[in-house]
């Protein structure tokens, strides 16, 4: 009867050692999910970001009268809203999602038009070395 007893505790031991490894391995993998969507959307911001910025700047250096048109999605690859925000003294694009943000470069400041985006076309047009965005 004994022997029997000793199996059973050890077969317990045993599944009480498996499902704790087992819900430690839940568990990382849950946390590198996480760290993976906040990867996608920065990504995703950032592709965004840089199209913003790479029309203005592409406009400026091709010279007067040149034009760039793109658009700019309704939301981020993993469906998150975003707000695209051109800062003119800060010479930067700004996109904030969730509560991060993401900033990329302009060549100038001397921008008119709208500063702040939205899902859609956006017109980039170079008047006399002024950047025109319109939407």
């Amino acid at each position: 009867m004994k022997q029997k007893s000793q199996v059973s505790v050890e077969l317990i031991t045993l599944l009480v050692v498996l499902t704790g490894l087992f819900l430690v391995i839940l568990s990382v993998s849950e946390h590198r999910e996480n760290q993976l969507t906040g990867i996608k959307q920065y990504l995703s911001a950032k592709d965004v970001g840089d199209k913003v910025s790479w029309s203005i700047n592409s406009a400026l250096i091709s010279g007067y009268g040149s034009k760039r048109t793109f658009y700019i999605p309704a939301k981020l690859l993993d469906g998150a809203n975003f707000n695209v925000t051109i800062n003119a003294t800060a010479r930067s694009v700004i996109i904030t999602w969730v509560g991060r943000h993401y900033k990329s470069p302009l060549l100038t400041s001397n921008l008119t038009g709208n500063t702040s985006l939205s899902m859609g076309e956006v017109n980039i047009t170079n008047i006399m070395g002024t950047i025109n965005v319109s939407q």
